[in-house]
């Protein structure tokens, strides 16, 4: 592992790490497409974009044998190639243009080493980190991880967002880093410094203080203006949601596009971003659609150009429905609910969704006003009108399948991508209009009120004291474990790279645990030791007595997701003495509350002490 006592050392050689790929990404950009915009900084962001797909696509489709999602962007980047006349020569590079990545990369790795996740999106991405790692061991692009070695049926391509994890895998390969720190802190930083290098294409002088300031804007609580009750907060930013980090990513150049008027490469990349998440198709296909409808009433595309560009979405929408029904998994924990049952369901409570949809809209129509009013009044131009109505049609289609579609899991994701584009197009118009201040006094008053604001309302959420600690130290001690304790787990797991281990919970710990979390496909206790081990392959031990025991006539719903794991793995839901699965060499060791009692001491070894929440139970003579 590439390691230091320091996490700020780590940082900056990560920062390399993203500088390297970044320049790898925009030659190969370059050489293969060498796609030009309308000044050097969107056509570098965007050559790197470009380039950064390709890698992603030769590198899964290595791995997975071609059974891929990368598969649809493999043909649209084929076609671009093909298409360029120039390949392999561009004009020589403008290293001028390239400055600002040079400060803009280490800022940015250090800032998100600063920062600290909310506990619910941590146990995300811990469970993001697993499917970059089991990418290269069971060679399956889907998200049940370790379980492919338990079980064949569970082999093939299942719809996800696996672009950031599929450069994690990549990152991993040439250094020894962990997949979970590859992620958190080489992968999301690298993207959201291409993005901010991205968003200095929009303005046109004090490049520095502009990336401060988007770094600054990008933390601010937009989601405060959730005002009107629907219950569901319009977040925007992504250090709050790091899937968000790739949504902005895909937005920079479908922006690009709309402004410049290139509406066949609007397409081929909104294409391209259909395969970096599958959520997010309807949303982005559906407001691509209506928006070329709405410009051919406007007669700015013709009506034959109308039909080949949709075609093309009809194809890839296709294209995707038939791949992964070809190398779908036979066994399946989503829980699917029949379509007249969700129709049903919303219809049941009409009121409810009618409301949430209603304000929802109203939410993000005030930030979307927002722009528009800074845009027409402060900037003066209309080279943002074509972006307004393609992310109000993105809000209207997001929201209306959130709502209309409640009962499906994971539903609240729909709007998530209208949601960033409503952050992001807030963003860039302060951007674009402190710019145009004429006055430097004025403009250097207003970014210094912002930044202040800024770190004010986000120093909550990140500290400088992390930076003496190594990355991994700062988030295992953050999870109620000593550094005793960590050391010992750490010198156990060190004596065999194969160890299995698994997490037991008592009824006690249930009132912790919702039923949905139970199934251990997410959520497992005692994930942290992935900052230990790649091997975090943790098992929910409990029997299905215990998962089961607070389930009744009005939560029984909730307990779907359990139920279908006990059903598909009984072996590990059926014994209710622990001390079983050591005798059995199920298991080696396992992680626990200190609420679960009656261990076999004569069995295991128990790390333990009196600040750690946790006990460490790991199987005598191994």
């Amino acid at each position: 592992m590439i390691g230091s006592s320091y996490s700020i050392i780590q940082l900056l050689i990560f920062s390399c790490i993203g500088l390297l790929l970044f320049v790898i990404s925009l030659l190969v950009g370059l050489m293969l497409y060498n796609v030009k915009l309308n000044n050097t900084i969107k056509t570098y962001f965007l050559n790197s974009f470009l380039g950064i797909f390709t890698i992603v696509c030769l590198y899964s489709c290595i791995i997975t044998e071609f059974k891929t999602i990368n598969l649809l962007s493999s043909i649209v980047l084929t076609y671009l190639c093909f298409k360029n006349n120039n390949r392999f020569k561009f004009d020589k590079l403008n290293y001028k243009e390239l400055i600002p990545i040079l400060y803009i990369f280490p800022v940015v790795f250090i800032l998100y080493g600063c920062y600290t996740l909310p506990t619910s999106i941590e146990y995300d991405v811990r469970f993001y980190s697993k499917i970059a790692y089991s990418f290269r061991e069971f060679k399956q692009e889907n998200f049940y991880h370790f379980y492919n070695q338990y079980n064949t049926l569970f082999h093939g391509v299942t719809p996800y967002h696996y672009f950031e994890m599929w450069i994690t895998s990549l990152i991993t390969l040439p250094f020894s880093i962990k997949a979970i720190i590859a992620l958190k802190y080489v992968t999301y930083p690298f993207f959201i410094s291409s993005i901010s290098f991205g968003v200095l294409g929009f303005i046109r002088s004090n490049r520095f203080l502009t990336f401060l300031l988007f770094l600054c804007l990008s933390t601010l609580p937009l989601y405060m203006i959730s005002i009107f009750g629907s219950g569901f907060p319009v977040y925007t930013d992504f250090w709050m949601r790091p899937n968000f980090i790739t949504y902005y990513y895909i937005l920079l150049p479908l922006f690009y596009f709309i402004i410049e008027k290139k509406w066949f490469n609007l397409y081929l990349t909104v294409i391209l971003g259909g395969t970096v998440s599958v959520i997010i198709i309807p949303c982005l296909f559906g407001s691509t659609f209506l928006l070329s409808l709405f410009l051919v009433y406007r007669k700015v595309i013709f009506r034959k150009n109308f039909i080949l560009l949709n075609t093309l979405l009809i194809v890839a929408c296709v294209l995707n429905f038939f791949l992964f029904k070809l190398f779908a998994p036979i066994v399946n924990l989503v829980i699917n609910h029949s379509f007249k049952d969700i129709v049903f369901q919303s219809l049941g409570i009409w009121k409810a969704v009618l409301h949430s949809i209603t304000t929802l809209f109203i939410e993000c129509s005030l930030l979307i006003l927002s722009a528009f009013l800074i845009s027409k009044y402060v900037v003066k131009t209309n080279e943002f009108k074509n972006i307004f109505y393609f992310i109000i049609l993105q809000v209207i289609i997001g929201v209306i399948l959130f709502q209309g579609l409640n009962r499906l899991d994971n539903s609240y994701q729909f709007p998530y991508f209208s949601y960033s584009s409503c952050g992001f197009i807030v963003i860039i118009t302060i951007l674009v209009a402190i710019d145009y201040f004429k006055n430097n006094s004025v403009k250097f008053s207003v970014v210094g009120i912002l930044i202040i604001f800024c770190l004010y309302v986000f120093n909550s959420s990140y500290s400088l004291k992390t930076l003496s600690v190594s990355l991994e130290n700062k988030n295992l001690l953050q999870n109620n474990v000593s550094g005793n304790w960590v050391q010992q787990v750490r010198t156990y797991l060190n004596t065999n790279e194969k160890l299995k281990g698994g997490f037991v919970l008592c009824k006690a710990d249930l009132n912790d645990l919702d039923p949905k979390s139970r199934s251990c496909v997410t959520i497992q206790m005692g994930s942290f030791i992935s900052y230990l081990t790649d091997n975090c392959n943790l098992p929910n031990l409990t029997c299905k007595d215990t998962l089961l025991s607070d389930k009744n006539s009005k939560n029984k719903d909730s307990f779907e997701k359990v139920e279908k794991w006990i059903e598909a793995f009984p072996i590990y839901t059926e014994e209710c003495n622990v001390n079983e699965y050591f005798k059995s060499n199920k298991i080696d060791y396992l992680i626990c509350s200190k609420k679960l009692l009656n261990f076999d001491t004569s069995l295991v070894t128990i790390i333990s002490d009196s600040e750690s929440k946790f006990l460490f139970l790991s199987k005598k003579n191994h």
